[in-house]
């Protein structure tokens, strides 16, 4: 009785249609896209990040004169040099690659955790 009350205060043209979508009637597949990162522009990100940073700390520990950090360097980033530019050119392209690399894994491991947990959370129940 108390169901055709509600019924006479709605309009002719939406009776008998189905509610409008809400936030609990997707699933958590569905909520989890906006969440999820692009693999892409987080491994430019840190690429660029990396390079950036390479650059000053270089240019840092050239002017101290450290020599194990630039010994270091050399053998992580296969033709850095201080001496020339070249050498400096390839070191920071070097870290160019490796920024991009572990951004990348790091975005791909974020979303697979992301995506785990929402399939494990996901109830198909109708009102739970």
């Amino acid at each position: 009785m108390n169901g055709d009350i509600l019924l006479q205060f709605t309009p002719e043209s939406t009776k008998g249609t189905d509610p409008p979508p809400t936030d609990m009637f997707f699933s958590n597949r569905v909520q989890v896209q906006g969440k999820l990162l692009d693999t892409l522009r987080i491994g430019l990100a840190m690429a660029f990040a990396w390079a950036i940073m390479f650059l000053l700390i270089s240019f840092i520990v050239a002017a101290s004169g450290a020599a194990a950090v630039l010994s270091f360097f050399e053998l992580v980033y296969p033709g850095f040099s201080v001496g020339a530019f070249a050498g400096i050119l390839l070191g920071v392209l070097w870290s160019f690659v490796y920024g991009f690399i572990f951004g990348l894994l790091l975005g791909i491991f974020y979303n697979s955790l992301i995506e785990k947990s929402a399939i494990s959370g996901e109830s198909y129940e109708l009102y739970g």
